[in-house]
């Protein structure tokens, strides 16, 4: 007779250790379900990369507050800025984070 030493109730080490990376992600983002923020209030985003994929992800979120832009090339920065033109413009994102 053998002895199996994973019976069907026991918790493998694989299994323990995927549910603790998912209860410390789940605790990681607790914050921004917990925030004082009023579900009316508009984030304020600032958007790095401007052109390609960003400026899909831009359109994901033109509802929100976008308070700054930034792209090393004129042309996406500029069009961008005609969705956002309340948005203060960069072309250097360390200059961004300095303002």
């Amino acid at each position: 007779m053998s002895h199996n030493p994973n019976p069907p109730s026991a918790l493998t080490r694989r299994q323990f250790v995927q549910r603790a990376a998912l209860a410390g992600a789940a605790l990681a983002g607790a914050p921004a379900f917990v925030s004082s923020r009023a579900p009316g209030d508009k984030l304020n985003l600032a958007i790095i990369g401007c052109g390609g994929r960003g400026a899909a992800n831009m359109g994901a979120v033109l509802s929100e507050n976008i308070v700054a832009l930034c792209d090393v090339s004129e042309p996406n920065l500029l069009q961008a800025a005609q969705k956002a033109p309340r948005a203060k413009q960069f072309r250097d994102f360390r200059k961004l984070y300095d303002d």
